[in-house]
């Protein structure tokens, strides 16, 4: 589904890669995002004791209603994914705007799973603002009180 969102621009499409250290980042316009040392952008885990590497319920929204009810959370804000961190970075538009459509998508096709508890946050590409307004038309099915950005 990522990869024929970015269509024309597919062939920029971010890749998976493993940096000198054995973390997996990505490489987006030639570029590593995420720094596996020292200051950055990135964030990493585990965030409590009883967290060993990532949880299923960062990938399958079930498990993360799952996460929800054992750690005591209502509802849930979903930002997307690392790429959202990342995106108003960029300096090709057109591949900006693909991968804030294509992290919509997918947004709303994980919080599909309860929306009552599992609320998304929309991204726009801030490098071109009229793209931005299209994503909030532009992704089916959306009906956003919010849109984020990383300043």
């Amino acid at each position: 589904m990522f990869r024929s969102s970015l269509m024309p621009t597919a062939s920029r499409a971010p890749r998976r890669i493993t940096d000198n250290l054995g973390q997996p980042r990505v490489l987006i316009e030639g570029r590593v995002w995420g720094k596996s040392e020292g200051l950055g952008p990135s964030v990493s885990g585990p965030f409590a004791s009883h967290i060993v590497g990532s949880r299923p319920g960062m990938r399958d929204p079930r498990q993360r209603l799952v996460d929800m009810d054992h750690e005591g959370i209502d509802v849930a804000i979903i930002f997307g994914t690392s790429i959202a961190l990342t995106v108003n970075g960029l300096q090709v538009k057109p591949l900006a705007g693909a991968i804030c459509h294509a992290v919509n998508c997918w947004l709303l096709e994980y919080v599909a799973a309860d929306r009552k508890r599992l609320k998304a946050v929309g991204l726009i590409p801030c490098q071109d603002p009229p793209a931005g307004l299209g994503q909030r038309a532009g992704v089916p099915g959306a009906k956003r009180r919010g849109d984020g950005h990383a300043p």
